[in-house]
């Protein structure tokens, strides 16, 4: 036998051998016996049955509330003629205004153009407001959630929408805003 580094060759009549391999798996062994069956465990004692509770009992009934007091009374809306001529309107205004509502009307009758303002509503109320020289003519919402909406109404020169606190999601108030030029 003859001992040398990796890289150097076997001679002729030499066989290499290389130490600390693996040599293949060899069969699995033979099953072990069988353990000894144990000792049953003993049974636990049943517990008590706890005591009955007592009954309680109904509550009285609450009384009636008293009826709230009328709020007080709102403010007289415009016509559509007093607002199409920004003041109070005579018969011939209303004559006026009823040729403008028709097509009919003069080349310097004042139009009337509307847009959409809107806010995202954020907590549990939200309003949008119309711009300066605008008025609010309309307004509503859209909730893409399961929140329940407890108020829609128009609040100052805008829109106010108000909901309950349960539910999650939000939404969007708008109001239509109208200005006559």
């Amino acid at each position: 036998m003859r001992l040398v580094d990796d890289t150097e060759a076997c001679k002729t009549t030499e066989t290499k051998v290389s130490w600390n391999q693996a040599g293949p798996q060899g069969p699995a062994g033979p099953q072990g016996l069988q353990g000894e069956k144990g000792e049953p465990g003993q049974d636990g004692k049943d517990g008590k049955n706890g005591a009955p509770g007592q009954d309680g009992k109904d509550g009285a009934p609450g009384q009636d509330g008293k009826d709230g007091e009328d709020g007080a009374p709102g403010q007289d809306g415009k016509s559509a003629c007093e607002i199409w001529n920004k003041g109070a309107c005579s018969a011939g205004d209303e004559a006026d205004f009823l040729k403008w509502l028709k097509g009919q009307g003069s080349g310097g009758a004042p139009t009337l153009t509307s847009r959409m303002a809107s806010q995202f509503i954020s907590g549990n109320s939200a309003s949008v407001s119309c711009a300066a020289g605008e008025t609010v003519t309309g307004g509503g919402y859209k909730i893409n959630s399961s929140r329940t909406v407890t108020g829609s109404y128009m609040s100052g020169n805008g829109w106010r929408v108000e909901l309950a606190s349960d539910g999650e999601g939000n939404g969007l108030v708008y109001a239509i805003c109208t200005k006559i030029s």
